[in-house]
């Protein structure tokens, strides 16, 4: 069972990680169009894209979820992204 609070926690924690993002921007590895990094105090990837000075938050992924799935998960993420960029596709 859940600890109380513990989900205010869980949002208050990965706001932070995005919020480093001013600073930490574009200095993590890239995976396929993305950066990607770990979260500190939950297991959960934060991808992300740096365009024209805006960070865009792409998917918050479940660490712990078989490989398979956060890679399919980055496939349909990738092609969402390409759509929104050139929709006359």
């Amino acid at each position: 069972m859940q600890e109380p609070g513990l989900g205010g926690y869980f949002l208050d924690a990965l706001s932070a990680e995005v919020d480093s993002l001013q600073i930490l921007a574009g200095i993590h590895p890239m995976r396929r169009e993305n950066h990607r990094f770990l979260a500190d105090r939950f297991p959960f990837w934060i991808y992300y894209r740096v365009e024209d000075n805006t960070v865009w938050v792409v998917a918050v992924l479940d660490a712990r979820q078989d490989p398979a799935k956060i890679e399919k998960r980055e496939i349909i993420e990738q092609k969402r992204a390409s759509f929104l960029r050139n929709p006359s596709r």
